[in-house]
């Protein structure tokens, strides 16, 4: 079991009122030697942060570089600091200490269930956000979600938990699940399962969808993190795929001219699909056909009896998530803001399609990415800036060898496509 920074045990000084006596005497004598005990009086500790509100002066880290957050509501203060809420998601409110340029910010997410002020939803120390930049120079952009250090305050909290947080802070994986599921007045019958793990395995370029032709070639790519999807039946792991689950795509110049631009000038937003209750994340898969390679939609049986199974109930989408910077709506935009459709499992990374050589891109799709297209963080920047990829080996034979692995484990037990016909 991990312990606390030095940094987290001075909270637990800060916050010793609010915790029970043991749990504060087992964190700050660092006593381990019962992990189940320390696990949980860590988790007390987690729990009661993450219910802190946040402040204007709270610090936070994206990566390795570390900020303060600049705003909030000014008649409402907690110590004399204003109250910060979701409004607090432009450049002007992430100060970094080491020059860190934001590029682009995404959505808040973890946000207060009880109170709203102005409007706008108050925010926790559990809080986070999506963030784009890049160090001065000519140096490669960086995505992070933000992760809050300190609340600003330390005496005003909301009773309420997030146990999802608590798993991941605690290393505890929290799984979502591409399944064979189906939906019986409320029973869900399992055979093969495929399960999307939060365990980033690496890293993969993916092509930016959009309004592109402001960027320069070389930024035209993006590194995204690779998740381990398991194949299990009955507990038993049968092979496990890098897949990705980020969907970039740019909304265009949002400032300067297009006859002088930088990257602060230009706003990629994510379109990734997130469902939109965790506890409602089983789907079933429908044979389709993608680039040229069998893919497989994701559909559900609406928990509310409402939506087609086609139609997927999802984290909204917010307004400049669905609209050009003059207003004009994407092509590819949602039709319901709240409900994706078309989500896929296909192939990803570089592949042909059936003319020609190209990256794989996303809408809100999860795609399959070979192991040797796979690296780090840093060599797939590398690589998106230099167009290096394109010496990649395609990856339509590995991909193609996934799926009839699928296919066959999925025969082995009746219909893992709910009642469409296998291939």
């Amino acid at each position: 079991m991990k312990k606390l920074t030095q940094e987290e045990l001075l909270m637990v000084e800060e916050l010793q009122q609010h915790l029970s006596g043991e749990t504060y005497t087992v964190l700050m004598e660092e006593d381990t030697s019962e992990k189940e005990k320390y696990r949980e009086a860590k988790r007390e500790f987690i729990r009661k942060c993450s219910q802190l509100f946040v402040v204007d002066g709270a610090e936070f880290l994206c990566g390795p570089h570390r900020g303060i957050l600049k705003g909030g509501v000014a008649w409402n203060t907690i110590d004399d600091n204003p109250s910060a809420t979701e409004k607090e998601c432009k450049k002007e409110n992430f100060i970094f200490q080491d020059g860190f340029q934001v590029l682009s910010i995404g959505k808040w997410s973890r946000l207060s269930e009880t109170t709203t002020l102005e409007d706008a939803i108050p925010l926790l120390f559990r809080s986070t956000i999506q963030i784009i930049g890049k160090m001065p120079g000519n140096t490669p952009t960086e995505t992070y979600n933000l992760k809050f250090v300190t609340a600003g305050q330390n005496f005003v909290f909301e009773d309420t938990t997030d146990e999802e947080y608590e798993r991941e802070v605690l290393g505890e994986e929290q799984k979502s699940m591409i399944t064979n599921a189906y939906y019986t007045e409320g029973e869900v019958e399992q055979n093969l399962t495929l399960i999307l793990t939060t365990q980033i395995t690496g890293y993969a370029c993916q092509r930016i969808k959009g309004e592109t032709k402001d960027i320069n070639s070389e930024d035209e790519t993006i590194a995204v993190p690779t998740y381990k999807m398991e194949m299990r039946r009955g507990g038993k792991l049968l092979g496990f795929y890098n897949v990705t689950r980020d969907a970039w795509f740019s909304r265009g110049v949002i400032g300067g001219s297009r006859f002088l631009i930088n990257d602060n000038d230009i706003e990629l937003v994510n379109l990734s699909f997130e469902p939109e209750d965790a506890k409602w994340n089983r789907y079933y898969l429908v044979p389709k056909s993608y680039q040229g390679e069998d893919c497989y939609a994701l559909f559900q049986k609406d928990h509310k009896g409402k939506l087609k199974d086609s139609q997927l109930r999802a984290v909204s989408h917010e307004e400049k998530m669905q609209h050009y910077p003059n207003g004009e709506k994407f092509r590819e935009a949602r039709a319901n803001p709240a409900i994706a459709v078309g989500v896929m499992l296909h192939m990803g990374g570089w592949y042909n399609n059936g003319s020609e050589d190209r990256l794989g891109a996303s809408l809100g799709c999860f795609g399959i990415v070979p192991k040797r297209q796979v690296k780090s963080k840093g060599e797939i920047e590398e690589l998106c800036k230099t167009k290096g990829y394109e010496d990649f080996e395609l990856g339509n034979e590995d991909y193609s060898t996934a799926i009839r692995y699928i296919v066959k484990e999925s025969k082995r037990q009746t219909n893992l496509f709910g009642n469409t016909k296998t291939l």
